[in-house]
């Protein structure tokens, strides 16, 4: 039987834990990045839409953050609010 074509278990196991110390670092990097970005993001909307700064809102504006949250236009919430 040749090596090159079914390598033994013991090199499996030992590639197998090589690969979950890298995954295990790399998710924990990723977790402090995805962290530090949501906690500035956060921050940045807590600053924009404090009362002191925020302008009046108009209509108009009102109606495109809710196409924003749902997608739908001020008709088609008519309709589905209809059924």
């Amino acid at each position: 039987m040749v090596l090159g074509l079914r390598p033994p278990p013991l090199f499996l196991l030992i590639a197998w834990v090589i690969y979950d110390q890298i995954d295990d670092r790399i998710e924990a990097k990723t977790g402090e990045v995805i962290g530090s970005v949501s906690s500035r993001t956060k921050r940045t909307d807590a600053a924009a839409s404090s009362p002191a700064s925020a302008p009046a809102a108009s209509p108009e504006a009102s109606i495109g953050r809710d196409e924003l949250r749902d997608g739908l236009t001020p008709e088609q919430r008519r309709m589905l609010d209809n059924l």
